[in-house]
């Protein structure tokens, strides 16, 4: 079971509103380096960093990435492709 109660994002929910949420998340643990997603992927959830760190980068040029921001336990990211339902902007590397 993941633990939504530690994070800002759910602080302001009431207790009795938690466990439905929590039993639809997933938790995963991803290799330093690999990608949870890619620009283009359907924006299908937003994350929650347990522990650890998360780049969310884009392309700039060819071969070139730009790094927009950088984040560490209890951050939330990847909202954004959930809220106006297109595709993943950017990319995020544990």
């Amino acid at each position: 079971m993941v633990v939504l109660k530690k994070s800002k994002l759910f602080s302001g929910m009431l207790a009795a509103e938690l466990p439905a949420l929590e039993d639809s998340a997933r938790l995963r643990t991803y290799q330093a380096g690999s990608n949870i997603f890619q620009e283009g992927d359907p924006g299908d959830g937003l994350y929650i960093i347990v522990e650890g760190k998360v780049q969310i980068t884009c392309p700039v040029g060819q071969n070139q990435r730009r790094v927009l921001s950088r984040f560490g336990p209890d951050d939330f990211f990847g909202e954004m492709a959930v809220l106006d339902e297109q595709p993943r902007s950017a990319t995020a590397t544990a």
